[in-house]
């Protein structure tokens, strides 16, 4: 289990600080490249600075169309920017939000 400090990597005055995902990313992903899911690292959809500014608008945005999003992907730099193919399997809760998922990639040599 990873050290939920180094996830949150918070700053001097106590921010949290990571990457994130941006809204016109993941329009053009969405509505040209209609994708299934998107995925991450982080414990969060868009970093903490964009979700306090813009109340969660991209989470809201990608939770909205439907589409499956997995948090806290591990070993995801490992994979190639294209050409891999990422397995996620997990059981289907009824009436549920999220659930733990087991994640693999299958990627060219």
């Amino acid at each position: 289990m990873r050290d939920p400090e180094t996830m949150d990597n918070f700053d001097e005055e106590g921010n949290r600080n990571f990457p994130g995902w941006g809204l016109e990313a993941l329009k053009l992903l969405v509505e040209e490249r209609n994708i299934g899911a998107i995925g991450h690292e982080p414990s969060d959809t868009e970093s903490p600075i964009s979700s306090g500014l813009t109340d969660y608008e991209v989470e809201r945005y990608i939770l909205e169309q439907d589409r499956i999003q997995i948090e806290l992907l591990t070993n995801i730099h490992k994979c190639p920017p294209k050409g891999g193919l990422i397995f996620c399997t997990f059981p289907k809760v009824l009436g549920g939000s999220g659930f733990p998922a087991r994640c693999f990639a299958i990627v060219p040599k």
